[in-house]
């Protein structure tokens, strides 16, 4: 990351406040209560394609996220990106594009060969926008 994309990325995180915001959400994924609630949640996936991308130095690759991830989810990829944390855009930001784009040129060809009506490409861009 070059010193200009640092400090813009950065930049949100400079008040203390902010940072402590951050720091109290990461903490809670260690709450049984937040971690049940996002198990709760996995069946929605159920019938989604989902890449599980990890890296192997991600505490929560410890805790066995992944694992969990990839039991309720039958259509999934998971990928653990060695001597990577938990932000694997920072880490590894070419090994998280490459991944990225080689399960969604699979979900291409395999939409494509399955001769499913869908667009993969706007199931993308739906999801992205949040409409």
């Amino acid at each position: 990351m070059s010193k200009l994309e640092r400090e813009h990325y950065t930049r949100p995180l400079k008040e203390r406040n902010n940072r402590n915001r951050t720091l109290k959400l990461f903490r809670s994924f260690l709450d049984p209560a937040t971690q049940a609630s996002l198990d709760d949640s996995l069946p929605a996936f159920r019938d989604k394609s989902v890449l599980v991308l990890f890296g192997d130095k991600d505490p929560m690759t410890a805790q066995g996220w992944p694992d969990r991830w990839a039991r309720e989810i039958p259509r999934h990829r998971v990928r653990l990106l060695p001597g990577v944390k938990h932000f694997t855009f920072e880490d590894d930001p070419v090994a998280t594009v490459e991944e990225f784009l080689d399960w969604w040129s699979q979900e291409r060809l395999l939409s494509s060969r399955d001769g499913q009506v869908r667009d993969v490409d706007a199931d993308l861009a739906h999801s992205v926008q949040g409409d």
